[in-house]
């Protein structure tokens, strides 16, 4: 017994020793637990369900209270609106919505169904006249069904009677309209702001996390269902990425490691890098605040962290929309309802298709120089496959200013003109056709084949000839300063045996004396060494040239890209203080031109651009009589809506298309019927109608015209047969139905279209037994469906629809039987074709030439440009059984017709004819039965081209003096820079001016004298300021635009940083734009902070910022094998690991 009962003593003791073991053990990984699961709900932001941080929602406008219409007296206008409705709604109280009424409403739009707590602040006032203004705050999830949320009345003894309400709710919404006021006792009122303020927090989520790829982890986001958080380095778009035409939500993290959540919305920018949100918005000031995802490597930006991938992009920015922007997208046309398009022709006249389906706005609109030429006569336009219809000299008359007659400074004169290739067959010229390349397209950003309408300029094609012809002989040319392609030269050298001339482009003429120092664009300028015939400079304390000296007609390179030519050097042999001048002209290129050969320009050769030089016979040695520049490609080109084609080296000069013209896009199918027969759907005067065309019979053969044996269509030419039954097999009593249809139609001798006529009509043969007698009756189809046109006809009667009318010279009725008429068509009807209401003429073959035939040809004639039918042209579309026996549009043949090009990889093949009218033709072979459409214009059709040119300006980049009216625009053109130009504002003293195209800016008002540097480094000068303050006066600015190398000045809310200007907040690396225009490092955790841009963290609570996601973690690391490290071999093993 008692060696049975120490057994189970011993026993309790040991149980005992492992309880407490395992209790210790337990505490230990309770407090872990404990621990990890605070600083996980902390690392995450995970908070309490009673915190309060909230979050301001953004809203749109659903609509407002009109403004208020009645004539102010004091003005005589009306009183309309003071502020825009959105106002209400930028969480700014010191703006307002005032529609200047006794009653003020609005409903807003906030996205989505909002559910939870949510604080709505909303602050109103009403007038000085009756300030006790009730407001009311309803909700809505329909936008139709409200629920009054709170009202309020403001009080008397507040001034004007301004009131701030501001109360808690969780009734769900999506819409909240706003009132104030409702009768004339309240006066007119005032919305100040509604701002709504989602409680953050609100819901409870489990506290369980996910592990990402990395190793890190995330927390379920209590404000997105309580789904997970996204691993960082993941980034969602649903947009697709930056894409203003589509509204987005971007979801994701900043590279500071931030979560972070925006919708694209639109807004109204200011200028100066803000703007007021909007539901909608228009106009050049219309934007949409856009944010994308973008890759982001640690290895390339230390701001990415440690984890490469994906975040939302540094900031959102604002993407103009030119068509205007609604719900949060750039307003752009959409394609094509149900089907893509082939062509423009299945486009609006102000479209285009591209990429083998989308119908978008013309892409490209080209700027125009100061002056311009339409290539194109009044009776001759610019028409395909045509060289240019301008075969004469273009002068002054057409480009006033590039091509300005004048005299030379030593009173010779000149005049310029230019001659655009026409002859194309001699010259290989410019002329429009239809191509397709992948140059092309990959120039111009299309991604599919896409065959374009334009020019495709062939390697070594003459383009154009400029002339500078001196109608005075120019006896001495060297020194003389002429103008050549919208440009002045200084001629430093001619070398008449060799028909060589150097000249120097842009340039400043100087006298330059021995001791003397001039300035020049910022160089200083002196001689170092001068005898008779060689001189050497000084330029900013340098030789020019390095080595060896300049002889009368060199020249050498200086800094800054500028250029010092030698026209003619003096050394007197007397002793003076000045004993030798040198005349000199320093510019920004130099020009060498040998006659016959290509031109140089800074010592390159420029390929097709070939000078000629004709000495002056009165004075061969040192005149010239004329100068002529070449202008052939040297590679292959192209000109189109979409592509400009400048000219190589002289960019002030080019052709630009505004678009091919074509005045009407008439359609005409031929499609599938059945499996064995075709259709011709047709627009006539009375309206498009459709018809079987042919059918296949038994063994694969042509069967004959019409849908089917017993729904024939019947031809003739000016005599025609119809047979509404017939019996074919000779069995008495079996006739079977024959013919359903004919055409008739109606064209004067004289080819003119507006008296052609054509009608589809079908004739019903019957027996009158009361008046013993056969007669007919004529049906015309028109869109409706058939319509009586001849009633109850006998033979040798007329029939007469429109201008067509045909004799009834037989009928036959057999009961059982055939039953036919006989037509005799008067004079100018036909029985054989059709014309469309636009006039293009479609003439059908015999029956018994296609019957048991393997195909057939259906011609199809346009007209001439002066509308002459049938007279523009011919081509045939073929018809016939495909391989799988299935009829088809086998192929398209004609002279004048182009080879058909792919659009895409439809297997859709576009054609067009070579004709005044273009007429196209679209070869859809992507199904079994190939089908045709054609597109007819009606009209002349041609590209409109123009010639544009612009005088370029001085050395540094350009100099160009303006003078601009009010109210007018004037296009500036410095450096390839292209700039339209208009007055802003005006003044007695000051003027303001707005820069468009490549920059778009407004200077600030000038004075005359005053300057001022652009964004781009372009300086702009006012020179000249007229007001005139009385009616017909015209208001004027001179001013002057140069390039400079000066860093632009940046404005008050903005920071320069490599060359541009930053908005105040936005971060370079690890710097940000501070307020005080400087950019400054980005401070550590628990540096003083205004704004979290301020911080690596980007978070500044209560001024201080926080630490990182990375810092939190890593003193919870520290904290944690500080503690507990020796469960794990200690407190090294517990880091490292």
């Amino acid at each position: 017994m008692k060696k049975g009962v120490k057994n189970i003593s011993r026993r309790k003791s040991q149980s005992k020793i492992i309880d407490w073991k395992l209790f210790w053990i337990l505490i230990v990984v309770a407090i872990i637990v404990l621990a990890v699961l605070i600083v996980t709900q902390k690392k995450v932001g995970l908070s309490p369900t009673t915190t309060e941080d909230f979050q301001v929602l953004k809203a749109s406008v659903v609509s407002k209270t009109p403004c208020n219409p009645d004539i102010d007296p004091t003005t005589n206008k009306p009183y309309g609106c003071i502020g825009e409705v959105e106002n209400a709604i930028d969480n700014n109280v010191q703006t307002e919505w005032y529609p200047r009424a006794s009653i003020a409403e609005a409903v807003f739009d906030y996205g989505s169904v909002i559910d939870g707590d949510y604080i709505v602040d909303y602050s109103w006032r009403g007038d000085t006249t009756n300030p006790l203004c009730v407001g009311v705050v309803s909700a809505s999830k329909d936008g139709k069904n409200f629920v009054e949320l709170f009202s309020a009345k403001s009080s008397a003894g507040v001034v004007d009677g301004s009131v701030l309400s501001s109360i808690q709710k969780n009734t769900a919404f999506r819409y909240i309209k706003v009132r104030v006021g409702g009768d004339h006792s309240c006066g007119w009122v005032h919305i100040k702001e509604l701002t709504i303020k989602k409680k953050m927090g609100s819901v409870g989520c489990t506290a369980d996390v996910m592990q990402c790829p990395d190793g890190s982890y995330v927390s379920r986001n209590p404000n997105n269902n309580c789904e997970f958080y996204p691993c960082k380095g993941s980034c969602s778009d649903s947009d697709g990425g930056d894409n203003e035409f589509v509204k987005g939500h971007t979801e994701g993290y900043l590279r500071g490691g931030q979560f972070y959540t925006h919708d694209d919305i639109c807004m109204v920018t200011s200028g100066n890098g803000g703007g007021a949100y909007s539901s909608s918005c228009d106009g050049e000031n219309c934007a949409v605040d856009e944010a994308y995802c973008e890759y982001c490597d640690s290895k390339i930006d230390s701001n990415c962290g440690s984890t490469a991938g994906y975040y939302v992009s540094t900031h959102p920015y604002f993407v103009s929309c030119k068509n205007g922007c609604k719900d949060g997208a750039c307003i752009v046309k959409p394609p094509v309802p149900s089907t893509q398009c082939v062509t423009d022709a299945d486009c609006s006249v102000n479209d285009q298709c591209i990429n083998a389906g989308v119908c978008v706005e013309r892409r490209r609109d080209f700027i125009s120089f100061e002056d311009n030429i339409k290539l194109e006569k009044s009776s001759d336009r610019w028409n395909l496959g045509e060289g240019s219809p301008l075969t004469g000299s273009i002068g002054d008359d057409d480009l006033k200013n590039y091509l300005a007659s004048g005299q030379l400074e030593s009173g010779e004169e000149y005049e310029q003109s230019i001659i655009v290739s026409s002859d194309y067959n001699k010259f290989n010229s410019l002329k429009p056709v239809l191509f397709r390349d992948s140059d092309y397209e990959e120039a111009v950003g299309y991604t599919e084949k896409t065959p374009t309408l334009g020019f495709r300029v062939l390697s070594n094609s003459w383009i154009l000839n400029y002339t500078l012809n001196f109608v005075t002989d120019v006896k001495g040319i060297n020194g003389k300063t002429i103008p050549l392609l919208g440009g002045k030269y200084d001629v430093i050298n001619y070398v008449p045996v060799d028909k060589k001339l150097t000249l120097i482009e842009s340039s400043k003429k100087f006298s330059l004396y021995e001791g003397e120092t001039i300035t020049v664009e910022g160089h200083e300028i002196s001689i170092g060494y001068i005898d008779s015939d060689e001189v050497k400079f000084i330029v900013d304390g340098f030789n020019i040239p390095t080595t060896g000296s300049l002889m009368n007609g060199q020249f050498a390179k200086m800094s800054g890209g500028l250029y010092i030519g030698v026209i003619d050097i003096k050394k007197q042999d007397y002793t003076t203080t000045a004993s030798g001048f040198v005349s000199i002209s320093v510019g920004k290129s130099i020009l060498e031109m040998t006659s016959g050969s290509d031109i140089k320009i800074n010592g390159e050769t420029i390929t097709g651009i070939k000078g000629f030089i004709y000495p002056s016979y009165s004075s061969y040695a040192t005149g010239v009589d004329k100068i002529e520049i070449e202008w052939k490609n040297d590679d292959e080109e192209f000109l189109s809506t979409e592509k400009e084609l400048i000219m190589p080296e002289f960019k002030n000069l080019k052709f630009f298309m505004k678009k091919f013209n074509m005045p009407s896009k008439e359609v005409t199918d031929i499609v599938q019927s059945t499996q064995n027969s075709m259709k011709l759907i047709v627009p006539l005067r009375d309206g498009s109608v459709s018809f079987g065309l042919a059918y296949l019979n038994g063994s694969g053969a042509i069967g004959g015209l019409g849908k089917a044996s017993d729904e024939r269509l019947a031809i003739g030419v000016n005599n025609l047969t119809y047979y509404e039954k017939k019996n074919v097999d000779g069995r008495p009593g079996y006739a079977d139905w024959y013919h359903t249809s004919f055409v008739a139609s109606y064209r004067m001798s004289d080819n003119s279209l507006e008296a052609s006529q054509s009608y589809l009509l079908r004739a019903k043969v019957d027996y009158d037994s009361v008046d013993n007698r056969n007669e007919v009756t004529f049906e015309k189809l028109i869109p409706e469906g058939w319509k009586p046109a001849c009633l109850e006809k006998i033979k040798g009667d007329v029939c007469d629809i429109g201008d067509v009318s045909f004799t009834i010279t037989d009928i036959q009725y057999v009961s059982g039987g055939d039953e036919f008429v006989v037509l005799a068509g008067s004079k100018d009807v036909y029985f054989d074709r059709l014309y469309t209401k636009e006039g293009m003429e479609i003439v059908f073959p015999s029956e018994s030439a296609v019957v048991g035939k393997s195909s057939f040809d259906l011609i199809i004639n346009s007209e001439d440009k002066d509308d002459n039918l049938a007279l523009g042209g011919t081509y045939k579309i073929n018809i016939g059984a495909s391989p799988d026996k299935e009829i088809s549009v086998l192929k398209i043949v004609g002279g004048s017709l182009t080879e058909g090009l792919e659009v895409g990889d439809t297997a859709s093949y576009r054609y067009i004819q070579y004709t005044p009218l273009a007429t196209e033709v679209i070869h859809n072979t992507i199904r079994d039965q190939d089908t045709a459409r054609i597109i007819y214009h009606g009209s002349e059709s041609y590209a409109e081209v123009y010639l544009s040119g612009q005088s370029r300006g001085g050395i540094g980049g350009g100099i160009n003096t303006y003078t601009l009216s009010e109210g007018e625009t004037v296009t500036v053109v410095i450096d390839e820079k292209v700039y339209e130009v208009s007055i802003s504002y005006m003044s007695f003293e000051v003027a303001s001016l707005k820069f468009g195209g490549d920059i778009g800016e407004v200077t600030e008002p000038l004075s005359e004298g005053e300057s001022q540097v652009l964004k781009d480094g372009t300086k702009v000068t006012m020179n000249n300021i007229v007001s005139q303050d009385f009616e017909g006066g015209i208001n004027t600015v001179t001013f002057t635009v140069s390039r400079t190398n000066v860093v632009p000045t940046c404005s008050q809310n903005e920071c320069s940083y490599n060359d541009e200007c930053i908005l105040m907040g936005e971060r370079r690396q690890t710097n940000y734009c501070a307020s005080s225009g400087q950019m400054e490092s980005q401070r550590s955790s628990g540096e003083y902070c205004e704004n979290g841009y301020e911080c690596v963290s980007d978070s500044c609570p209560n001024n201080q910022c926080s630490k990182t996601p990375q810092e939190e973690e890593n003193g919870f690391r520290i904290w944690v094998c500080r503690v507990f490290g020796w469960i794990v071999g200690g407190y090294n093993s517990c880091i490292n690991s």
